[in-house]
């Protein structure tokens, strides 16, 4: 919006007076890295345009979503480990919706911790995992 216009293949179109924009990305735009193998890189004026905002789940929300405080904590706790280990794995608030919507259906947790949380982990990733783990609940037990 910067120009006041936006140039489409089938014209120009003038932006609205009070138009804005707001752009979500798993990156800054500066292309691949060791986690989001698939991103391309975008050009210089394309990123002045932005100002770039970081943030967090909204905590609230996430627990939520979760419908088990314990899940919760659990993938919370889960997060801070892969932080402090600098492991590469991504345990997102899409893995709290789904282990939610499994153990609202049902399915045991045992196998949600499998397919929602550690799914691309290896045996040595989990046990690193598990030494970093500082709560104690039902769904941390399970990991082990």
């Amino acid at each position: 919006r910067s120009n006041g216009y936006f140039d489409f293949p089938n014209g120009r179109i003038n932006a609205h007076p009070d138009f804005r924009v707001v752009a979500a990305a798993n990156t800054f735009g500066n292309g691949a890295d060791m986690i989001y193998v698939g991103r391309n890189q975008l050009d210089g004026a394309t990123l002045d345009r932005f100002a770039v905002i970081e943030f967090e789940y909204d905590e609230d929300i996430e627990r939520q979503l979760s419908g088990d405080n314990e899940l919760y904590d659990f993938i919370v706790e889960v997060r801070k480990a892969i932080n402090r280990r600098n492991l590469r794995f991504i345990v997102s608030m899409r893995a709290t919706i789904n282990a939610s919507k499994m153990l609202q259906a049902g399915i045991d947790k045992k196998t949600i911790i499998k397919t929602c949380i550690t799914k691309s982990m290896t045996d040595d990733d989990i046990n690193t995992i598990r030494r970093e783990i500082n709560i104690s609940n039902e769904w941390t037990r399970l990991l082990w």
